[in-house]
C-alpha cells in the first residue's frame, strides 16, 4: 500500500460511508415509486401505456381508413398567377389540389409552353403549391416521387 495521505484519505472515507446495499434493485425501486401503493402504481403506468397504443392504433387505422375511401372527383387544378410575357426561365405559381400527375404534367406543359418527357404510367396523386420554373417544378417532383422526367423547349 502506498503511504500517500491522500490515498489513505479517501480509502478512509469509503471504508466511513460503504453501504452494501447501495446498489440494490428492491432499495431504487422503493425510493423511485414509495413504500405506499407499490401495487398500484406500476399497474397505472402499464394502463397509460396500453391507452397510448390503443390510441396511436386507432389513429393509424382511421387515416388509412380515411385515404383509401378519398373521392376520386377531378382533381382541383388552377393557375394563382402568370406573367405578361413569357420568357425562357420564366416563372409562375401554381396549385396543385389531389392532382393526378397527367393532371399536372399537362397544366405545366400549357402554362410553361414545354415538353415534358419520361412521364411515368402510375397512379401518382400530388397536393402542391409551386412558384418557380418548370425545370424546377419538374425537379422536386422527381425528387418528392423518385421519377425521371425532363423538361423540352
Amino acid at each position: 500500500m502506498s503511504d500517500d495521505p491522500k490515498i489513505k484519505e479517501s480509502i478512509d472515507f469509503v471504508a466511513k460511508h460503504y453501504d452494501a446495499h447501495a446498489f440494490s434493485k428492491k432499495k431504487a425501486w422503493m425510493e423511485l415509486v414509495g413504500k405506499r401503493n407499490l401495487f398500484f402504481k406500476p399497474r397505472i403506468a402499464a394502463a397509460s401505456i396500453a391507452a397510448c397504443i390503443l390510441l396511436a392504433a386507432s389513429a393509424f387505422i382511421y387515416n388509412r381508413i380515411t385515404l383509401s375511401n378519398r373521392p376520386t372527383s377531378p382533381a382541383d387544378v388552377k393557375t394563382v398567377e402568370q406573367p405578361a410575357q413569357k420568357t425562357k426561365d420564366f416563372s409562375s405559381r401554381l396549385e396543385f389540389t389531389d392532382a393526378s400527375l397527367k393532371d399536372v404534367v399537362k397544366k405545366i406543359e400549357s402554362v410553361y409552353e414545354v415538353r415534358i418527357v419520361n412521364v411515368p404510367d402510375t397512379d401518382i396523386r400530388l397536393t402542391l403549391s409551386y412558384e418557380g420554373t418548370a425545370e424546377d417544378l419538374i425537379s422536386t417532383i422527381n425528387e418528392l416521387e423518385g421519377t425521371q422526367m425532363r423538361v423540352e423547349r
